[in-house]
Order: structure tokens, then C-alpha cells, then sequence
């Protein structure tokens, strides 16, 4: 079997990885090892075209992922116990022990440790627009399940929308996925204040018909977000925050 054709280089931003890289190399391998931070089966769910050739060959899958699943994985994992299932059982057991101390540490400073991350400022200036009566939203082409849990986890209730890859609804730059947001807000589109890093967020924005801001300290460089047609870039949080509040 020839080897697949897939890009040297995937953007996940752009690219769609399932159908660009997941699903040929699938078909392809027979072995496939992978170290996620967050995974749910709904990845499984997704990857059905591949895996599915991929099972018929006798392929082999190692996952190494965070031990924070949802009840559904720890029940199907346990369902696929040994005869006795003690030693699935222990095995949660010790895993829940560890994952409940390490999450009452984070819980404790939650916002603290994600401001370390992001940008600083960021969290307190959502927390002004929110405090202002502004609606926010995340618009991101991730499965929906990853974004709703990782804003629910580090926005810390701050946002009224998550808004992930969803069946049926085109990702970005398409303008369906903003489109619906504006439609769950009730927001008419010449309120919104659509914020980006990269130049799909301004084709996006642009295909929609919304008002962009793009910041230049993320994902992509100035140049790029120009080069896309950005009518307004933000190089600080002072500069951001000015043209919303």
C-alpha cells in the first residue's frame, strides 16, 4: 500500500486534521500511538472512517491522556474489565485519588494559574465587559465537547457562549458558525466586536459582515493579519480594551 498524501505542515486553525491527516493515515497504519492532554471517545465518534479500516487490519491504538475523563469513558473503560474487574477498579480508584487532590490545588486559583497563561490582563478585561453587560463569546473550529469543557474549566462562567466544530454548521472562515452565535445572542450583526488572532478570525469576520478587531500577539504576525484585511489591530490589552469599553 502506497503511503498516504498528507501535508507536510497543518495548520489547526485552517486545516480540517481529520479528513487532511487522521483519516488517511488510518487507513493506512497499523499501529497508533498518541499522547493527548484532553480526550474524550467523541474523538473516536469523529475518526469513524478511519478507525474503522484501521480495526479491520488488526490495528493496534495506545492512547496516553489526562486522567480526567468523563463518567461515560470511566464506565465504558470499566465495562471492558477483566473478569473480576478489581484491577480496572483499583486502577480508578488510585487515578481519582491523585486527580482530586491536583484539582482542588488548580480550583483553589483557578484564575490566577490560566492569567499566568493567557495574555496579561486578558481575565480581568473580560470581567469588565461582563460587568458592563457586553455578551462573550468563544468561536473556536475545535470539537465543540473539547470547548465547552476547557471555557467551563478556565473562563470560570465569564463567557455566554462556546461555540466549537459543530455537525452541519461550517467552520471559519465560513461565516455559518458566527452567524448562529449572533442568532443565539440575539445580537444584531452590527453589534458585535468579533476579536482574532489569526487571518481565518478576519476572513471570518469579514465573510460575516462584523466589525474585527485583531490583535497581533497571538498566533499570527502583523503582516499576516494586514495582509488578510484587517481593519484594526490591537498590540495591547490597553489598545483592545479602549475599543470595546
Amino acid at each position: 500500500m502506497d503511503y498516504p498524501k498528507v501535508k507536510v505542515c497543518l495548520d489547526t486553525s485552517e486545516d480540517n486534521l481529520i479528513d487532511e491527516l487522521y483519516t488517511p493515515c488510518l487507513k493506512w497504519a497499523e499501529r497508533f500511538d498518541r499522547g493527548v492532554g484532553y480526550f474524550t471517545t467523541g474523538w473516536l465518534t469523529y475518526n469513524v472512517a478511519g478507525l474503522s479500516d484501521f480495526a479491520s487490519r488488526g490495528g493496534k491504538m495506545r492512547l496516553i491522556t489526562s486522567p480526567i475523563l468523563s463518567t461515560e469513558d470511566t464506565d465504558a473503560i470499566i465495562g471492558a474489565e477483566n473478569q473480576d474487574g478489581s484491577a480496572f477498579l483499583r486502577l480508578e480508584a488510585a487515578l481519582l485519588e491523585n486527580v482530586e487532590i491536583l484539582k482542588q490545588e488548580m480550583e483553589a486559583d483557578i484564575i490566577n494559574a490560566f492569567s499566568w497563561m493567557l495574555y496579561d490582563g486578558i481575565i480581568d478585561m473580560l470581567k469588565e465587559l461582563k460587568q458592563s453587560g457586553i455578551k462573550l463569546a468563544v468561536l473556536s473550529n475545535k470539537a465543540q465537547n473539547a470547548v465547552t469543557k476547557l471555557c467551563d474549566i478556565y473562563f470560570d462562567n465569564l463567557l455566554d457562549i462556546t461555540f466549537g466544530a459543530r455537525e452541519g454548521i461550517a467552520k471559519k472562515p465560513a461565516p455559518d458558525a458566527l452567524l448562529e452565535c449572533a442568532a443565539i445572542a440575539d445580537i444584531a450583526l452590527e453589534d458585535i466586536a468579533y476579536i482574532g488572532d489569526s487571518d481565518v478570525d478576519v476572513l471570518t469576520a469579514r465573510n460575516a459582515g462584523v466589525d474585527c478587531i485583531a490583535v497581533s500577539w497571538g498566533f499570527r504576525d502583523k503582516g499576516v493579519l494586514i495582509k488578510a484585511g484587517a481593519d484594526k489591530i490591537a498590540d495591547n490589552i490597553q489598545v483592545l480594551k479602549a475599543e470595546l469599553l
